[in-house]
């Protein structure tokens, strides 16, 4: 299990319609393995959102990262925004409580 953790930036005037892009490729996502898939605006005054998501194996993640949506998603906002986020192995994944 793949775990991406952090943050992007884009100007605050933006943050909303960037959180739109991203929740759309939630189908997608959930097609190519995401196990979850979420963002929420973390500031408003800095146009921060957080990013939260699960994948089943990093080659998940990589399909997702190739898929239509993904590549026009990225050609639209990679000049927009910054990512601070980090990936995790999650080798032994339990509930809280168990």
């Amino acid at each position: 299990m793949l775990i991406a953790m952090g943050h992007f930036s884009v100007a605050p005037d933006l943050a909303a319609d960037l959180l739109k892009d991203l929740n759309a490729g939630r189908p997608g996502a959930t097609a190519c393995g995401a196990v979850f898939y979420h963002f929420a605006i973390d500031d408003d005054a800095t146009g921060g959102i957080l990013v939260s998501e699960c994948w089943t194996d990093r080659a998940s993640l990589d399909r997702h990262l190739q898929t239509p949506h993904m590549t026009a998603f990225l050609s639209k906002w990679s000049h927009q925004m910054t990512i601070d986020v980090q990936h995790y192995q999650a080798s032994d994944p339990y509930r809280l409580g168990e």
